[in-house]
């Protein structure tokens, strides 16, 4: 019998370093409602540092994704 486990992603895209914790917020918000297992929650922001906060969360600055 073949197990198979779905994992999704869900993001938040935006430009303001300062809105990365309401995103972050906002997106924990959604996958509670959604009762997921094993989401990954991810931030793109314009400016700032990428960083995987404690609560899984990954902050990815969009100057990581290449030149």
């Amino acid at each position: 019998m073949l197990n198979l486990t779905m994992c999704w992603r869900a993001g938040a895209a935006l430009v303001s370093a300062d809105t990365v914790d309401a995103a972050a917020a906002s997106l924990r918000g959604f996958v509670r409602s959604v009762d997921a297992e094993e989401p990954v929650l991810t931030v793109i922001t314009g400016t700032g540092q990428s960083d995987r906060w404690a609560d899984g969360v990954t902050v990815v600055a969009i100057g990581a994704f290449g030149p």
